[in-house]
């Protein structure tokens, strides 16, 4: 099943799987092209009382209340984060289910989805490069096509898929392209682009496992860090499925970022060690 295909047999006419918010596509919309308005994206979680408080009890972490203000803790947090919890408000629910025909248990999308965005964060103080804004929000983002995969093929290739998964990464992804005709990646880069999401996005979803295929340059880079930050939550045992192998880097994208294996590691404890913290942050 083509990407588009599958997008098509989810959504139709009903929008199945109309995840994100408006009000967070938006807000990715104007991180993703660069066109950040910070009074614009305060007044846009102003409207959505949720979101607002969940967005200013972020703000708050640490302090003894919560801050007043959309403005206010959107200022504080900055945009790269702001819509990190905007996309994490929209998914926890749905990644947070189990996809027992996929061997996904109750939870574990959900952890390993935050373990990469955590990873994204700890690996700002190891790069000599900075981090581009929308890597938080695509680490959250990069594995969004396993929903499809549950909606859309029959559970017999799930439970196919599901045993693959335990041989490791590359079989993993080789049966998903000989039993579905695609992968979890292309199918949530098409997911991606049916909701509208800019191109970086979309991207960094569709290639997190082959960035280089990117052409362009500040597109790859966030997909190369999305790619590491995959690779982390699974090495800290934060993996999809029961999978008997660790990643491979694959894509090189550890050359690319001139992350040294020592500091792969580092980074790989402090998720470790921080990660339940974390998903109280996003929770």
């Amino acid at each position: 099943m083509a990407p588009v295909l599958a997008v098509q047999a989810i959504t139709g006419k009903d929008g199945k799987l109309e995840l994100l918010s408006e009000t967070t596509v938006r807000l990715a919309t104007m991180l993703g092209t660069e066109a950040w308005d910070r009074d614009e994206a305060s007044r846009l979680i102003a409207y959505d009382a949720e979101l607002s408080a969940k967005i200013r009890r972020a703000a708050s972490d640490g302090a003894s209340c919560t801050l007043g203000s959309a403005d206010a803790a959107v200022s504080r947090l900055g945009q790269g984060k702001v819509v990190a919890l905007a996309v994490a408000h929209s998914l926890r629910q749905p990644y947070s289910k189990a996809i027992q025909t996929l061997g996904l248990a109750e939870s574990q999308l959900w952890r390993h989805a935050v373990a990469a965005a955590s990873a994204v964060e700890r690996m700002r103080s190891h790069l000599a490069q900075p981090i581009p804004h929308e890597c938080l929000a695509a680490a959250l983002l990069h594995d969004l096509g396993y929903l499809v995969f549950a909606q859309t093929l029959p559970a017999d290739v799930q439970a196919l898929l599901a045993e693959a998964s335990k041989q490791g990464w590359t079989n993993s992804r080789l049966a998903e392209s000989e039993l579905a005709g695609t992968d979890h990646a292309a199918v949530g880069g098409a997911i991606a682009g049916h909701w509208g999401l800019p191109p970086v996005f979309v991207d960094a979803i569709a290639y997190h496992h082959a960035p280089n295929q990117i052409p362009t340059a500040r597109f790859a880079h966030v997909a190369h860090v999305v790619n590491i930050a995959d690779m982390v939550a699974a090495t800290i045992g934060e993996s999809l499925g029961n999978r008997e192998q660790g990643p491979i880097d694959e894509a090189g994208s550890m050359m690319k970022l001139a992350l040294s294996g020592e500091q792969f590691s580092s980074v790989c404890q402090e998720v470790h060690d921080d990660l339940e913290d974390v998903l109280y942050w996003y929770s």
